[in-house]
C-alpha cells in the first residue's frame, strides 16, 4: 500500500488501531493531525468506531463531538474506553454554524480530536479542514451515512459495518467489519 501523494510532508505521528490494520496503513498506524472519514449504514457504528480511535490519541485534551442534533450519548461510549469527562458536545442546527464550529475546533491545537456529523460537505470545505488539521495537529473524523457523498480530501476513508458476534464471544465486545480506502 502506498501513501497518498503529498502525504510525506504531513506529520508522521500515528496511533495504533490493531495489528492487521496497522500493517496495511502506510505509517503503521492511524495518522494524526489530519482528517479521516468514517461512514456506516447505521451512524452509531461510525460514531463508536471513530470515538474508539479518538480515545486512543495521546494527550489530555478534550474530544469534541459536533452534530446538527442532540444525538450524542457519551455513556454509550464507555465500552470503548472513552471517558465521558473528556467529551464536549456542540449542537449546531444551521449548516453554516456546524461548518464554522467544526472549522474552529480543528484549528485549535488544544483539542485532541473532532468528530463531526456533516450531512453535506464540499471539496473546498474538506480541503480547508485538512490544512487546518495539519497546522494545528488536531485529528478530525467526518462521520456520515454510507449513502452520503465522500469527503474528497480525507486521508483515509473507512466504511464500518456491524458484524454478528462470533460464537463463544460475549456481547460486551464490539465487532465491526472495516473497509479502508485512500
Amino acid at each position: 500500500v502506498r501513501p497518498p501523494r503529498g502525504f510525506q510532508r504531513r506529520r508522521l505521528r500515528t496511533v495504533p488501531v490493531c495489528g492487521y490494520i496497522d500493517k496495511a496503513l502506510p505509517y503503521k498506524g492511524l495518522p494524526l493531525g489530519c482528517i479521516h472519514e468514517m461512514k456506516a449504514r447505521h451512524l452509531a457504528g461510525a460514531i463508536a468506531s471513530a470515538a474508539l480511535l479518538a480515545a486512543r490519541i495521546p494527550g489530555e485534551g478534550p474530544l469534541l463531538f459536533a452534530a446538527p442534533d442532540r444525538s450524542f450519548y457519551p455513556l454509550g461510549l464507555l465500552p470503548y474506553a472513552c471517558q465521558p469527562k473528556r467529551w464536549l458536545h456542540v449542537t449546531a442546527r444551521r449548516p453554516e454554524d456546524l461548518i464554522w464550529t467544526v472549522s474552529e475546533a480543528v484549528r485549535c491545537p488544544r483539542i485532541n480530536a473532532v468528530l463531526a456529523i456533516m450531512p453535506k460537505t464540499d471539496f473546498t470545505f474538506c480541503r480547508r479542514l485538512q490544512l487546518a488539521a495539519e497546522s494545528s495537529g488536531t485529528t478530525g473524523f467526518l462521520l456520515g451515512n454510507a449513502s452520503s457523498a465522500p469527503a474528497s480530501s480525507a486521508i483515509t476513508r473507512w466504511r464500518v459495518s456491524a458484524v454478528n458476534v462470533p460464537p463463544g464471544r460475549g456481547f460486551d465486545e464490539a465487532f465491526w467489519e472495516l473497509e479502508l480506502s485512500y
